[in-house]
């Protein structure tokens, strides 16, 4: 057994203002969030920055997640989101990439595996 706290105890920390709390769930989630972003845009300086934007939205906006879902998958929705919306503003190359990664996105999400109308809102 861990003694780490779960995501929505970090969550709820990080709104009573501990910013500690927001940096756990960075390395917890830099990782994979990345990872996802780099298979989308397929270049690493761009899946960095993005990587950013996708942590600078939930912290900015972290008073309206709701904590009956994980925070990863609010967290995954809005980095797939900031490199969807990447692809479609670089210019028609990438926009049969664009397209599939909508469909697949559309699917499934990482943590539920049900595919619903919910799972596909946009969050950013």
């Amino acid at each position: 057994m861990t003694n780490e706290p779960g995501e929505n105890e970090l969550v709820r920390e990080c709104l009573g203002g501990d910013e500690h709390a927001f940096e756990i769930l960075l390395r917890r989630f830099q990782g994979p969030v990345f990872n996802a972003i780099l298979r989308m845009v397929r270049d690493r300086d761009e899946a960095a920055d993005l990587t950013q934007t996708a942590f600078l939205k939930p912290y900015e906006q972290l008073s309206s997640f709701d904590p009956r879902h994980k925070f990863f998958s609010w967290l995954y929705r809005i980095a797939v989101n900031e490199a969807l919306n990447h692809i479609s503003g670089v210019g028609g190359r990438n926009r049969s990439t664009a397209s599939g990664f909508l469909r697949l996105a559309h699917r499934k999400t990482p943590s539920s595996g049900r595919t619903s109308a919910s799972t596909c809102r946009t969050l950013s």
